[in-house]
């Protein structure tokens, strides 16, 4: 979404912000088995009145990174945190858009519009990267989603990702690393606590057409996000070849 969008979340995002032009991305589109959200799908051509035509999912899908398309080492699949659903937690009115793109219980899910996503992991303890695409129908509404995202960088100081006992799940909110890509949204959350010290979700989300697609980039404890910039690169590259 950027919802859900999109987005999200996510080797780490614990060093400083990676400023890299972008990288050669893999022109690797061959299929492989990734894990995704669907919602809203319609049965036919998709169109739907209220908010444009929308592609089909499996347009959508065809644009999502694979592990081919990542930096050495990564696998498809989410890592070792993995949050009880009857754990997470209403995000503030500031925070929504962003609770919309980094959570996974269906109840945060964008219900109005396609959405796919996937997610792929180094190790057990990460990092992690998300990918999530959200497909609004229009360019305007697109835009309006990255707008509201794009409030989160003053109204949403910590985001709160669910009440369990068990990993982070608390995050002071910052802008994140300047990307030099097509414009998008860069935040930056920091797990706050002691025992969490460099763990840092980097989000970054764009606009395509009548999708917005968010990468959520997780850095493994005292990892650095030194993948974030060939990651981005890739999934602009799947954005286009995918339609």
């Amino acid at each position: 979404m950027v919802a859900a969008t999109l987005l999200t979340a996510v080797t780490g995002c614990s060093g400083s912000g990676t400023e890299d032009p972008e990288r050669g991305a893999s022109s690797t589109r061959a299929h492989h088995d990734h894990s995704s959200h669907d919602h809203h799908a319609d049965d036919g051509d998709g169109s739907n009145e209220s908010s444009g035509t929308h592609a089909s999912l499996a347009t959508l899908r065809a644009s999502l990174l694979r592990p081919a398309d990542l930096p050495t080492g990564y696998l498809s699949g989410s890592h070792h945190e993995q949050t009880e659903h009857a754990s997470y937690v209403r995000a503030a009115p500031g925070c929504a858009p962003l609770a919309l793109l980094l959570r996974e219980h269906h109840a945060t899910h964008d219900s109005h519009h396609p959405e796919v996503s996937a997610s792929f992991s180094k190790s057990h303890f990460g990092p992690q990267i998300t990918q999530k695409v959200v497909d609004y129908g229009t360019a305007g509404a697109a835009q309006a989603a990255l707008d509201d995202l794009q409030a989160t960088r003053s109204d949403c100081a910590r985001y709160v990702h669910s009440t369990s006992s068990i990993g982070a799940n608390e995050y002071a909110v910052k802008p994140g690393p300047r990307m030099r890509y097509r414009s998008g949204v860069s935040l930056r959350l920091t797990a706050v606590g002691e025992d969490f010290a460099g763990i840092n979700w980097d989000v970054w989300s764009t606009r395509a057409g009548a999708r917005v697609m968010t990468i959520a980039f997780r850095s493994a404890p005292g990892g650095d996000n030194a993948d974030l910039a060939p990651v981005v690169s890739a999934a602009l590259t799947g954005q286009r070849a995918g339609g």
